[in-house]
């Protein structure tokens, strides 16, 4: 089971990311980097293929095909693994500058799970924090 973190804003937003290894990361690498808004990471990867393609053309070209495929599927294999281990990290710190702050981290096999368990935790503690104020009230009245 996964672990989820929720971050919350003063304007009650709410934004849920996985702790830990991001999947879409590793599979889309810097595609995945660029749709989430992390542009460092994005261009990182970017980099990376770039330099392997540009290098693959200047050295590699002379020792054939099959070398220059093995070093753009080595460059794809490094930036797919850096935006899959780093891609979740670069999220928290993200939000942390956009304002939000770590509510809670809830265990779940998927983020709208994640959510919907937060929610309704919010609302039984308001509910309870209602029945409180509504017995402190009474009380004070009689």
């Amino acid at each position: 089971m996964n672990k989820y973190m929720i971050f919350e804003n003063s304007a009650h937003d709410i934004q849920v990311v996985k702790r830990g290894w991001s999947w879409p990361g590793f599979h889309f690498g810097w595609l995945w980097a660029l749709f989430k808004g992390l542009p460092l990471l994005a261009l990182f990867g970017i980099s990376v293929i770039v330099v392997a393609y540009i290098s693959c053309l200047l050295y590699l070209f002379h020792y054939g095909m099959q070398l220059i495929l093995l070093a753009l599927a080595l460059s794809y294999l490094i930036q797919s693994v850096c935006c899959g281990m780093v891609g979740n990290k670069m999220m928290y710190r993200q939000l942390a500058k956009k304002g939000f702050e770590l509510i809670t981290v809830i265990p779940a096999h998927r983020p709208d799970i994640a959510l919907r368990v937060y929610r309704q935790r919010r609302n039984e503690q308001n509910y309870q924090r209602l029945r409180f104020s509504q017995r402190q009230a009474r009380l004070n009245i009689a």
